[in-house]
């Protein structure tokens, strides 16, 4: 996770290649009734009304995300959790909210995952690459056999520089 701490906002955040995490911690005893949680395709908006009315998360999206798979909801009454479904499911993001602090999206390490996560097209792409990457290997390991083979057969040839590609 992800901490930011501004005057304004603290959060958690974390993400996978597909979706953001975002935690806000608030007081304890908060019902979904008392947050006012606004979301668009590019911004975010939380507001808690108890005790007093006051923003604890506002701007635009650091990327743009699927409304319609993004959720919210209050964790035993003391932990706001909001799912964003990224809108590109093949890129991170440096953060959350567009200004606040950036995270070094170079040093991420992805989770595997299976053929089965990715969308069709996601997926046909990768097979065909893997299908080319085995056949390559295939090709390679061909041209060693047959280089192999030519060396038994004939012993009398000088294969030095040779014998270090195999």
């Amino acid at each position: 996770m992800h901490q930011v701490k501004l005057e304004e906002a603290e959060y958690e955040w974390d993400q996978t290649i597909a979706d953001v995490d975002i935690v806000i911690h608030v007081p304890k005893g908060t019902r979904a009734k008392s947050l006012q949680v606004d979301m668009s395709n590019h911004d975010l908006k939380i507001q808690i009304n108890v005790p007093e009315r006051k923003v604890l998360l506002s701007g635009p999206l650091e990327k743009q995300i699927n409304l319609d798979e993004s959720t919210w909801t209050v964790e035993e009454q003391e932990r706001l959790v909001i799912h964003l479904e990224k809108s590109n499911k093949m890129e991170w993001w440096s953060c959350v909210i567009k200004g606040h602090p950036s995270i070094d999206i170079g040093s991420i390490e992805p989770e595997n995952s299976k053929l089965s996560d990715l969308d069709e097209e996601t997926r046909a792409t990768v097979e065909k690459m893997m299908l080319e990457q085995s056949q390559k290997r295939t090709d390679e390991q061909k041209r060693k056999d047959v280089l192999q083979n030519f060396m038994k057969q004939h012993p009398e040839l000088d294969f030095s520089n040779v014998r270090d590609q195999i």
